[in-house]
C-alpha cells in the first residue's frame, strides 16, 4: 500500500513485466527530463504517458469532478412524503436494474459510477433535463452520509408512490437478520405479514411482533409496516427468476426460506 493526497492506494504486484516497463520509462523520461533544458519546448505526449504509467501501476482513479445543483427555474421541489425514511434520514432506492450517476445532469457527461439495484440514496436536488422537460434528474447522496455521488435519471429510482400493493405472493414463510435485527414473516397470499422479530446486542434482548402489508416495484419489496418506524424492510425478488435476496444495504446478509411455519429461537 502507499498513500497518496492521504489515501492509501494499491500498489499492482511487481512481477516481471511491470518492472521491466517501469524500468524502460524510467529511463526514457530521464534522458527527456536531462535534456529539457537544451529545447525551450515540452512533448505533450511523454506528460501523458508518464501520467497513464503511474496511474497504472498505483492504481489511481481519475479523479472526476461534478456539476453542482443551482437553484433557477428547472430546479423541482423535493416532496419527502413521496420517501422512506429511515434511521439516516429521508432515502429512495436505485431500480433493480440499477442505475448509472453522471458527473451532470446529461448523458453525455462523465460516468461517475453505476450503482447496483435496490441501493439506497438520498435526494439531494431535483431538476428537469436541459432538453427535455418532462424528464427529471435527481443529484444523489449517500445515504448514510449524504456525500454527493452525482446525477441519476429520475425513472432509475423508485419514490414511495412508485411502489404497489402486492396481490400475489408465494414465499409464505421465510427468516432474516440484519445484524443484530433478526425477523420471521408469515406473509397471505395477497401479501399481508406477521414479522415475529428480536433485537439483542449491549445486553439488551428486545423482541416484539409487526405486521403490515407488502409492497413491491419492479422486484423491490417493501414490507411496510401498519405503524411505521425507522426500521425500513426491503427486500429484492428478481423479475428475471433471481434468488429472493436482502437489498444491497444488507446484501452481505441471507435469508431462509421455510416450507413450514418455523418458531423464532432466541
Amino acid at each position: 500500500m502507499i498513500k497518496i493526497n492521504g489515501k492509501l492506494k494499491g500498489v499492482k504486484k511487481l512481477n516481471i513485466r511491470v518492472i521491466i516497463v517501469l524500468i524502460a520509462f524510467l529511463i526514457l523520461y530521464g534522458i527527456y527530463t536531462s535534456n529539457s533544458e537544451k529545447y525551450p519546448y515540452s512533448i505533450p505526449i511523454i506528460e501523458q504517458y508518464k501520467e497513464k504509467v503511474m496511474d497504472w501501476v498505483f492504481n489511481r482513479e481519475k479523479e472526476i469532478y461534478l456539476t453542482y445543483p443551482e437553484e433557477n427555474n428547472r430546479a423541482i421541489a423535493i416532496e419527502l412524503d413521496q420517501q422512506l425514511r429511515g434511521h439516516n434520514g429521508y432515502f429512495v432506492v436505485v431500480v433493480e436494474g440499477g442505475a448509472t450517476v453522471y458527473s451532470g445532469p446529461d448523458q453525455q457527461t462523465t460516468v461517475a459510477t453505476i450503482l447496483p439495484g435496490s441501493t439506497r440514496i438520498r435526494t439531494l436536488h431535483i431538476a428537469q433535463d436541459f432538453k427535455d422537460g418532462s424528464k427529471q434528474w435527481v443529484f444523489a447522496g449517500n445515504e448514510e452520509t449524504g456525500h454527493p455521488l452525482g446525477w441519476i435519471k429520475r425513472n432509475e429510482l423508485v419514490f414511495k408512490n412508485d411502489f404497489k400493493k402486492v396481490t400475489d405472493w408465494t414465499l409464505n414463510y421465510f427468516g432474516f437478520c440484519k445484524g443484530e435485527y433478526c425477523g420471521q414473516m408469515l406473509v397471505s397470499k395477497d401479501g399481508f405479514y406477521k414479522n415475529d422479530w428480536y433485537a439483542k446486542g449491549q445486553g439488551l434482548y428486545l423482541r416484539g411482533l409487526h405486521q403490515g402489508k407488502l409492497f413491491e416495484h419492479d422486484g423491490i419489496i417493501w414490507a411496510k409496516k401498519a405503524k411505521s418506524d425507522r426500521w425500513v424492510d426491503l427486500f429484492l425478488l428478481p423479475t428475471d427468476g433471481g434468488e429472493f435476496s436482502h437489498e444491497e444495504k444488507y446484501s452481505d446478509q441471507t435469508i431462509r426460506i421455510f416450507k413450514n411455519q418455523p418458531r423464532l429461537k432466541k
